[in-house]
């Protein structure tokens, strides 16, 4: 079973094609065979060396396997043993593993930044939206560490196309079957460059795991953009971005993390912002949610986006002066809506009230934060409404405010709730 989101990861921006030789006569041993035509389509076997391949001490190789087995990180023997076989025989992308990568051999690169792409047709092994999805979660793991940028267009031609097809599909580079070669992509250019084509023959899988490899071929603009680095949970001086309750959870938002914590769940869960909403920005400036409408409203300066579940809501994002705030506010700071759905906006040492049943900003506002809320950091990076208290998170503490008589009875750190018992 081939999963689809692992291998557009792999594939889209890194795999080359690689010419398959497929017309070879059947030898006996089918086990040389297949290591004849390894060693040549990813190792730079000479095409004239195939008559040595059936003695066991032929010089070029046992070079190649001992090559093959180092890069593959198995025991290197320059033998042809089981461990080698079971890792030849794997599935894998049509780019070689070592050599001078005469597939690209201008290192050719992407002349611009701002791409597109077309999906031209679909597999029947899945759902058109699980492709869209998976498609659109895989370049968005790419554009967090490169300068490149991807939109969809549904007609015309794109930077890149994305074609399922099997066999022989026009490009001189037939697909084998089931099995081995599952894909391969083109070096950035026009015409048929920076196309990529899944082998229709293949059983496609979703998959939502498998972060992209390094590869010294890798078709995009060179950048010294690297990932950030994991925030540490239990971090005494971590703050976050935004806090929201979902459906009876709570996600605390950081950089381009976020994490999952519920009642129900012993152990916090920490994912990317991109895995569950690609078209989401990184480092978020506020997010709520109303539960009466199962939506939860996402900051990020002046826009602000509605989502429902996974789904993005249409006609969003929006700016956020339709909400009514005047035009000298270009970000929220923090948000949060109580049970009489009423949303607090704040911004700097100030807030606003909204009233998500009329969808209007109430009179009388802005005020200030600590008029109201006294004992609190007059600026806020987060606000939470959870168990009676109002939350305020302000760097790497968190007050705990008691509406009913207007004071702080507790001063937490921020990450209390996620490693609270650990400390």
């Amino acid at each position: 079973m081939k999963h689809f989101t692992i291998l557009l990861l792999l594939c889209l921006p890194v795999c080359s094609t690689y010419p398959l030789n497929g017309g070879a006569k059947k030898e006996e041993d089918p086990n040389l065979d297949l290591l004849q035509h390894y060693l040549e389509n990813y190792y730079n076997l000479a095409k004239d060396v195939k008559q040595f391949v059936r003695r066991k001490d032929s010089g070029p190789v046992v070079k190649k396997i001992q090559e093959m087995q180092k890069f593959l990180g198995l025991e290197v023997t320059g033998k042809l043993d089981s461990e080698t076989l079971e890792v030849m025989r794997m599935p894998r992308c049509g780019v070689p593993d070592v050599g001078d990568f005469g597939t690209f051999p201008s290192m050719p690169k992407w002349r611009k930044t701002r791409l597109t792409y077309r999906i031209v047709n679909y597999t029947l092994d899945l759902p058109r939206d699980a492709v869209d999805s998976a498609i659109e979660k895989a370049l968005k793991v790419w554009e967090e560490v490169t300068p490149l940028t991807f939109s969809r267009i549904y007609e015309g031609e794109a930077d890149i196309l994305i074609t399922f097809a099997a066999r022989e599909h026009g490009d001189f580079i037939p697909f084998d079957g089931p099995g081995m070669v599952l894909a391969h992509a083109f070096s950035p250019g026009p015409g048929i460059n920076g196309d990529a084509h899944f082998d229709d023959d293949e059983k496609w899988t979703k998959d939502t795991s498998g972060p992209p490899p390094a590869s010294p071929d890798d078709p995009v603009v060179p950048t010294e953009s690297v990932p950030p680095e994991t925030p540490a949970m239990c971090d005494p001086t971590l703050s976050f971005d935004a806090v929201s309750t979902l459906r009876g959870e709570i996600l605390f938002f950081k950089d381009r993390y976020f994490w999952r914590r519920s009642l129900w769940r012993p152990e916090p869960e920490l994912h990317l912002i991109s895995t569950f909403w690609p078209s989401l920005p990184s480092h978020l400036d506020a997010a709520y949610e109303v539960p009466s409408k199962d939506t939860i409203f996402i900051f990020k300066g002046n826009k602000f986006w509605a989502i429902r579940g996974t789904e993005v809501q249409a006609g969003y994002p929006r700016d956020i002066h339709t909400l009514g705030f005047p035009s000298i506010i270009r970000k929220i700071d923090a948000a949060v809506s109580d049970e009489e759905k009423k949303t607090y906006f704040f911004v700097e040492d100030k807030y606003w009230r909204f009233d998500e049943n009329s969808q209007s900003m109430e009179q009388g506002f802005p005020r200030l934060i600590t008029d109201d809320f006294p004992g609190v950091e007059p600026k806020a990076n987060a606000v939470l409404q959870a168990f009676g208290f109002f939350y305020f998170f302000s760097g790497s503490s968190k007050f705990e405010f008691d509406p009913n008589v207007r004071m702080v009875t507790r001063i937490l750190k921020s990450n209390y709730w996620l490693c609270g018992q650990r400390r």
